[in-house]
């Protein structure tokens, strides 16, 4: 056996497919993207069966660029972007489009969900608040607004679960997947009935719960002739693309990571399930039985950052981050100048699903570079405010876990450091999440006897990057003007909050 895995991570923008040898190197890797779709305000969606062609095409291109890898693939993993809603009909393809993270249909579903069973139930239940982007709201909208589809819906799964399914034919999830729900009671570890009952659906529309490292069937023929395999290749069960915990080699109370995509977050790794008073940060269960993984997300992190430099006449982001990031000094050009990124609406750790993207304290000495300046520092003040709130919970971190890109300015990494005011430690991988779902096949497979020798042996760190104690005493002084104007803010927002969903998406009730 040559030891080689094939991972499948749909992203929120593109597939990526890679081979990996067992000690973790990427040994071939491929791009192929996907349309993201916005039919109407507050509709984020992506075609299910554009994902499978995407997997198709770079899994192909994949053998046409290394074509002695083909024949060597020993295991397959599936990842993907959480919080999707893929509906499935009898014969187990997709009914429409899926609703994936950004998604804000589902406002007032939440919120009449939230009302019903009351949000420190429903916390209690599930370890996160009720929101728009779960897919219980989802489908509490299809019920409303969509009475075709609800009453089509044989089956309800998520991104890596609807691939993987294509690749078996099974219909199973794992605990973190089920967690991204809003279904799954996190303490007994099954299917919750009380928010069953109450988005309107039974078990039997959910997939059966299993280990992530589970090998779940053989590749069958007719998906192994589309992607150029063998047929009989195992498939293990994966998880969603939190995954990533174990690429970064999270495996002990205390440690965290840093995940800078599309999206952003802060996660740290506990050994008790943390209940949080404020309901600011979510729980969710590690792939390692006996720990946890708590923190937040925000929904537009790397996308932000993107739409900036477009916006501002940037050839690319990468051009922004080298004209821009040539210190990692706070930005000042006279008047103080403030970015929130959240332009699908902010998550954790305040919930305010109506809120916007700003700059604010703009004049007339600023220039577009000031701008872009600071939106790499909002985007990062964003992050630091759930780094902030985890660390309330459950103490400080002494080192936050990042993946290394290639070719990353260094500055870059520098003004995170800096603003967290706590060492980075860069990772040897680009690519934390698909070697954390590299990492579960190898373990179901039997090339390594559990996660912890798995993880051990295919993770790496590269060199820590330190903050610089005046320049983190500066960006103190900037972040707090960053949370006194989200304070002011607030108010605002909710008016937006209370005013707009009822007209932006009806919801008649049944």
């Amino acid at each position: 056996m040559s030891n080689s895995i094939l991972v499948i991570d749909l992203g929120l923008t593109n597939c990526k497919c890679s081979v990996f040898s067992k000690d973790g190197n990427i040994l071939g890797r491929t791009n192929y993207p996907y349309s993201t779709y916005f039919p109407q305000p507050g509709f984020v969606e992506q075609d299910p069966d554009e994902w499978w062609e995407a997997a198709c095409r770079g899994i192909n291109e994949l053998w046409r660029t290394f074509p002695s890898l083909a024949n060597q693939i020993d295991g397959i993993s599936v990842t993907g972007h959480m919080h999707a809603l893929v509906a499935l009909g009898k014969i187990g393809r997709s009914l429409d489009r899926a609703l994936i993270l950004g998604d804000q249909r589902s406002i007032h579903a939440a919120e009449l969900l939230t009302c019903e069973l009351g949000l420190p139930a429903i916390y209690n239940i599930t370890g996160a608040r009720m929101d728009a982007s779960m897919p219980a709201a989802k489908i509490r909208w299809l019920r409303a607004n969509a009475p075709e589809i609800y009453q089509a819906s044989r089956l309800f799964v998520g991104c890596k679960d609807y691939i993987r399914g294509l690749l078996t034919g099974d219909s199973l999830t794992d605990p973190i997947d089920a967690c991204a729900t809003s279904l799954y009671d996190l303490q007994k570890g099954a299917w919750a009935p009380e928010l069953m009952r109450s988005v309107g659906i039974t078990e039997s529309q959910l997939p059966e719960v299993a280990s992530p490292i589970q090998v779940v069937g053989p590749l069958l023929k007719e998906p192994a002739k589309a992607l150029g395999l063998k047929s009989g290749i195992p498939v293990v069960l994966g998880s969603g693309d939190d995954i990533e915990v174990l690429g970064n080699g999270l495996m002990a109370a205390g440690q965290s990571l840093e995940h800078l995509g599309t999206t952003g977050s802060i996660l740290t790794c506990t050994d008790t399930p943390v209940h949080d008073t404020e309901m600011a940060l979510e729980l969710y269960p590690h792939a390692e039985p006996g720990l946890w993984v708590i923190g937040g997300s925000i929904t537009t992190a790397g996308a932000a950052l993107a739409w900036a430099s477009q916006l501002l006449g940037y050839s690319s982001l990468e051009t922004a981050f080298s004209s821009i990031l040539l210190s990692s000094q706070p930005c000042r050009n006279g008047n103080a100048l403030v970015f929130f990124p959240h332009l699908l609406g902010e998550r954790s750790p305040t919930w305010q699903p109506m809120s916007r993207g700003i700059w604010i304290g703009l004049t007339t000495t600023h220039s577009s570079d000031d701008l872009m300046h600071a939106a790499f520092e909002g985007t990062v003040f964003a992050l630091r405010h759930i780094l902030e709130r985890i660390e309330a919970m459950v103490g400080v971190q002494e080192i936050i876990s990042v993946s290394s890109q290639v070719d990353e300015n260094e500055n870059w990494l520098k003004l995170r450091a800096n603003i967290y005011n706590r060492p980075l430690g860069l990772t040897k991988t680009t690519d934390p999440t698909a070697l954390g779902a590299m990492i579960l096949a190898t373990v179901g497979i039997g090339i390594y006897r559990d996660l912890c020798d798995a993880v051990q042996k295919t993770t790496k760190m590269s060199h820590r990057i330190e903050p610089e104690e005046k320049i983190s005493r500066a960006y103190d002084h900037a972040y707090s003007l960053y949370r006194r104007v989200q304070e002011v803010m607030a108010p605002y927002w909710e008016y937006v909050s209370a005013k707009s969903s009822d007209d932006l998406i009806t919801y008649p009730e049944n």
